[in-house]
């Protein structure tokens, strides 16, 4: 997931945090459609077991 991470950083101005190192070390294999960034989060934590905040500043993403 932090490679996840960093590749959304790189397109949306909004940035996403990993909240704890086991959201960071997640694995996902796949394809990830790249549309809207609330889109793409809403995706991840359906289907990793993460849960989000949503801030105007970013992003936060946790293990559950």
């Amino acid at each position: 997931l932090s490679q996840i991470a960093g590749d959304m950083n790189r397109l949306f101005p909004r940035p996403i945090k990993l909240g704890d190192a086991e959201a960071a070390n997640l694995r996902l294999s796949g394809v990830l459609i790249v549309d809207d960034q609330d889109a793409m989060v809403d995706r991840l934590s359906h289907l990793l077991p993460v849960r989000t905040t949503t801030t105007d500043d970013a992003i936060v993403i946790r293990a559950r």
